[in-house]
């Protein structure tokens, strides 16, 4: 989780405190979801703003999700903007479940993992961030693959000592 404090911007001048937070955003331009507070310490002025934002940013770093609730909110997503088709297929994308906090670290079973686009991924985290509030800490999602279930088109590993087999019958 990370909260950026710029100390003794009340000396600068409002075109100033915004160029000064314009530079900031673009030197931690990986983590855009980070906020940027401004501070006094001679004068306390921010003091009870960071406060409040280190303790979101603290339950936000350590909230869990129930499942169902994450697959309501992903039903939704999915309707609304569903992933881009690779190939002339369509992904498929089962269900999400959270699979730790601290950070918030979910899984999506989808058929095919490996065929999201990162414009996608981006997108299904920027939703989980706004819809369930981790703003300031990271959210990270993985892309499995559903397994096959034995006799799902495919032969069970056979016993070296049994004879052959045919796929058809």
């Amino acid at each position: 989780a990370m909260i950026i404090v710029l100390n003794k911007t009340d000396l600068l001048s409002d075109a100033e405190r915004k160029a000064v937070e314009f530079a900031t955003r673009e030197k931690i331009s990986f983590a855009p979801y980070v906020p940027i507070l401004h501070l006094s310490a001679k004068t306390s002025k921010g003091l009870g703003t960071l406060f409040r934002s280190i303790d979101e940013t603290y339950v936000a770093f350590h909230k869990r999700v129930t499942t169902g609730e994450l697959n309501r909110f992903f039903e939704q997503v999915i309707e609304t903007q569903p992933p881009p088709t690779s190939g002339g297929k369509a992904p498929r994308l089962y269900y999400i479940t959270q699979a730790e906090s601290k950070p918030p670290t979910f899984i999506v079973m989808s058929n095919a993992p490996e065929s999201i686009h990162f414009s996608y991924r981006r997108y299904v985290v920027n939703q989980l961030r706004e819809r369930f509030g981790f703003g300031g800490v990271p959210v990270r999602v993985f892309y499995k693959g559903k397994k096959k279930r034995p006799g799902e088109g495919e032969l069970p590993p056979r016993n070296k000592l049994e004879p052959r087999r045919s796929k058809m019958k």
